[in-house]
């Protein structure tokens, strides 16, 4: 062999070195890619979570009853305000510390979660025992409701009604369901019960709740920004 079939020899096989690490890198690149993707999605291969097209889901199911996320984003809204008012007391400057601030055993966010979804139930739950104990709206009744509804929808900026898809309607029928708990609540109280065995873990509501079926949906409950829903958002 001659040197210059010797030269050419290598020179082809330097190019084939060239193509097979162009390659490499090239199938670097692609499975770096795809880790990305998989990573973005849920262990079901989904989309990424958005809020705003979960707003149909189920959270919670009481029987029969279906709370989605939209119904209960009222209750997100309530609790994020209130905490969010507290956290600018703690600390104006980082009010992110309150949020993440450690409770023992729980932090302040965690525990929020856990209250926004059995206030829910309770009031669902109440709510469905008016209904069969034959609580009725009188016309006087809708129209305090109404009211109410249009003062809660007047408080909304224009980016959570947005965000949160909410209407006067979604409003009302929300503040339908409180209306009634808190009512069937109230005629307790009148009957003798106090407040603390009508609540969350008071040993009333405890005997009552175990009449009803109820499931929470914490595999799209958990994925809810809590503290960043109604709040903190770019669209403020």
């Amino acid at each position: 062999m001659n040197k210059e079939s010797t030269v050419k020899e290598k020179r082809k096989t330097h190019e084939k070195l060239n193509n097979a690490i162009t390659v490499i890198c090239i199938l670097a690149i692609m499975i770096s890619i795809l880790a990305v993707v998989l990573i973005t999605k849920d262990r079901f291969g989904k989309k990424p979570f958005s809020y705003p097209d979960s707003l149909g889901k189920t959270v919670i199911r009481v029987d029969d009853d279906e709370v989605t996320l939209k119904e209960i984003s009222y209750y997100i809204l309530v609790a994020e305000t209130n905490v969010n008012a507290a956290a600018q007391e703690y600390n104006s400057n980082n009010m992110e510390a309150y949020w993440n601030m450690n409770l023992h055993p729980k932090y302040v966010r965690s525990h929020i979660r856990e209250l926004i979804i059995d206030a829910c139930t309770r009031d669902n739950v109440y709510y469905q025992e008016a209904l069969t104990a034959g609580y009725t709206l009188d016309d006087a009744m809708k129209q305090e409701i109404r009211e109410n509804a249009m003062e809660e929808m007047n408080k909304l900026t224009d980016g959570q009604r947005q965000y949160l898809q909410y209407t006067e309607e979604d409003m009302i029928t929300v503040l339908t369901k409180i209306y009634y708990a808190r009512w069937y609540v109230t005629d307790l109280m009148n009957q003798g019960y106090t407040q603390e065995e009508l609540d969350i873990d008071g040993s009333y509501y405890k005997k009552v709740q175990k009449k009803y079926k109820i499931k929470v949906y914490n595999s799209l409950w958990e994925k809810v920004p809590i503290g960043n829903v109604t709040i903190n958002q770019d669209y403020q």
